[in-house]
C-alpha cells in the first residue's frame, strides 16, 4: 500500500472565515477550489487565494505521480498566536485521523504562515514546502514581517523597550522643560552612563537602587540619607559649574580643577550622608561599625588633602605649609582610625 500524503495549506490569521464564513478545516480538492474562487472573488488582492490554488496545483501534480495524496486547508484564528495556532493543530488532529497520512507537502502564503511548521513537523513528515507569494509583493511582505517582528520585540522585551522607548521619552521630557539647557543635561547623563558601562558599576548602582526602595518601604531613616546624598551631589555640581565659568578664562586645567573646589565640600556631606545610610543599618556588631567609621575617617583624610591641593593650584596666596599640615594630618586620621579597626577585631 502507498505511502499517504497530505497537502496542507494554512490560512493563520483565518482570512477566510473573516471573508466569506467558512471555516477549516477543508477537506477535498472541490472543497478546496470552491473557496479559493469565491475568496478571489471576495478580495483579489488576498494571498491566501493564491496558496490555496498552490495547494491543489501541488495536489494535481502528486496525484500524476499515482501518489496516494489527499489536500486539506486549515484555518486559524484572526487574534494569531496561541489562539490561531492552538486551532490549527486541533484541525491538523482531525484531519490525520481522516486521511492516516504520513508525509506531508506544506503550502503557505509567507513569512506569517511559517510559525505553524513546527505544529506540523511534531505530527508528520515534511516532504515538501512550498510557498505562494505573488512576485511583486514578496519583498515587501517579507520587509513587513521583518518589521513587525521587531517592533513585537521592542515592546514585549524590558531591556530592548527601554533602550527604544525610554531614552527617547526622557530626552523629549527634558527638551521640554529645559528647552535648548537639556542638550546638555541629556549628553551629561549619557555620560554618566558610558563611564557605568565602562568601569562595570552596573551592580554597584542597582545596589544603592534596590536599597534605596527598599529603605522606603521600610519607613528607615537610612532613606533620608540617601535622599540627601542625592540633594548634596546635584547642589554640588551646580556649584562646581558655577565656580567653573567664574574661571572659565583660565586655562583648561584650572578651570576643570575649580570645578571641583566649588563642589567638594558638598561631595564630602553626599558621601558622609550615604556611609550615615548605610551605618544605620547595622544593629549590632561593633566591629561594623568600627569598620565604617574607618570609611569616614578615610573619606575625610580624602577630602582635606583634595581640598588643600586645589587651593594650592588655583588660589595664588596660597601657603604649602598649609597643605604639607593637611596631608600629615589626613595621614595621621586615617592610621588611627586603622589602629583602632585593628584593636577591636584582635578583640
Amino acid at each position: 500500500m502507498k505511502e499517504s500524503i497530505l497537502v496542507i495549506c494554512v490560512d493563520r490569521d483565518n482570512d477566510i472565515g473573516e471573508k466569506i464564513g467558512i471555516e477549516g478545516p477543508i477537506f477535498g480538492r472541490e472543497n478546496n477550489l470552491n473557496v479559493a474562487q469565491k475568496l478571489a472573488i471576495e478580495d483579489p488582492e488576498e494571498s491566501d487565494a493564491n496558496s490555496i490554488f498552490g495547494a491543489i496545483k501541488e495536489y494535481d501534480n502528486l496525484k500524476s505521480q499515482n501518489k496516494n495524496v489527499n489536500i486539506v486547508t486549515l484555518t486559524g484564528d484572526s487574534r494569531t498566536g496561541i489562539i490561531s495556532d492552538e486551532k490549527i493543530a486541533e484541525q491538523l488532529d482531525t484531519a490525520i485521523k481522516k486521511y492516516k497520512p504520513k508525509k506531508a507537502v506544506f503550502v503557505s502564503d509567507g513569512a506569517e504562515d511559517e510559525y505553524i511548521l513546527p505544529i506540523v513537523q511534531s505530527k508528520l513528515q515534511i516532504m515538501s514546502i512550498r510557498k505562494i507569494i505573488v512576485k511583486q509583493s514578496s519583498q515587501l511582505e517579507s520587509s513587513y514581517y521583518v518589521i513587525i517582528n521587531f517592533l513585537k520585540e521592542i515592546v514585549h522585551d524590558p531591556q530592548t523597550s527601554k533602550l527604544f522607548f525610554g531614552i527617547p521619552a526622557i530626552i523629549f521630557v527634558l527638551y521640554a522643560i529645559f528647552g535648548s539647557l537639556a542638550w546638555r543635561i541629556i549628553l551629561g547623563v549619557i555620560g554618566v552612563y558610558m563611564i557605568i558601562k565602562a568601569f562595570h558599576l552596573e551592580n554597584l548602582v542597582v545596589s544603592f537602587i534596590s536599597e534605596l526602595t527598599s529603605t522606603f518601604s521600610k519607613g528607615k531613616l537610612s532613606f533620608f540619607c540617601y535622599i540627601l546624598t542625592i540633594a548634596f551631589i546635584i547642589i554640588g555640581s551646580v556649584q562646581g559649574y558655577s565656580n567653573y565659568n567664574f574661571y572659565l578664562n583660565s586655562n583648561f586645567f584650572i578651570s576643570s580643577l575649580s570645578f571641583l573646589h566649588g563642589a567638594l565640600i558638598y561631595y564630602l556631606v553626599a558621601g558622609l550622608s550615604v556611609l550615615t545610610g548605610r551605618l544605620l543599618h547595622v544593629y549590632d556588631k561593633t566591629q561594623k561599625v568600627i569598620k565604617y567609621l574607618t570609611y569616614y575617617a578615610l573619606l575625610f583624610s580624602i577630602y582635606i588633602v583634595l581640598e588643600n591641593s586645589v587651593d594650592y593650584i588655583i588660589l595664588p596666596n596660597y601657603n604649602v605649609i598649609y597643605l604639607i599640615i593637611s596631608i600629615i594630618f589626613g595621614f595621621m586620621i586615617i592610621l588611627m582610625a586603622l589602629i583602632m579597626e585593628k584593636i577591636v577585631y584582635s578583640n
